[in-house]
């Protein structure tokens, strides 16, 4: 996801090591590694990772901390917290246009999976939160992923069309 957010950015990294690589928006321009040589077009480059929308924009601070500390961490605990802050992330980062969850890059399932995962941690059975709280959240959950999926079900709601069949299935 940080390599493709790099390149959107206009700051293609290679692949092997990650030094940034000279490149043209031309598919035919070859970009070759200043630092070890590896070398691709840029259109074999973009192709890499088309349609699988690995963007993280929603959450670039916070995935690179957990890329950076993650190796570090030595104990299970240590890293259960790790990528419980990075759900925690997920839950919290909801972009103010409707997208295609950040999450989804890293939780398996589809959009409706993985709103349904996080709204359960955060609000379910034994939650703790206000009312105030669940409200606020789910007003940004509306205004983002999808104003189509019922977050405590991961099913589309009533008469809604999506993609997705709430369920994690493409249609």
């Amino acid at each position: 996801m940080l390599l493709v957010t790099s390149a959107n950015l206009g700051h293609p990294l290679c692949i092997e090591c990650r030094t940034e690589i000279p490149h043209s928006y031309q598919k035919e321009f070859v970009s070759t590694c200043p630092a070890c040589g590896w070398s691709i077009t840029m259109g074999e480059y973009g192709a890499s990772y088309k349609g699988q929308t690995l963007h993280g924009y929603g959450a670039l601070p916070e995935l690179k901390q957990y890329v950076e500390q993650y190796p570090r961490l030595k104990t299970y605990a240590e890293k259960m917290r790790l990528i419980d802050f990075l759900i925690h992330t997920f839950h919290g980062n909801l972009a103010a246009e409707p997208s295609r969850p950040t999450a989804t890059n890293v939780i398996e399932g589809g959009p409706g999976e993985v709103a349904q995962l996080i709204f359960t941690l955060a609000y379910g059975q034994n939650g703790t939160v206000t009312k105030q709280v669940l409200d606020e959240w789910l007003a940004k959950f509306n205004r983002s992923i999808s104003r189509n999926i019922d977050p405590a079900t991961g099913r589309l709601k009533e008469g809604k069309k999506y993609l997705y069949d709430g369920i994690g299935k493409q249609k």
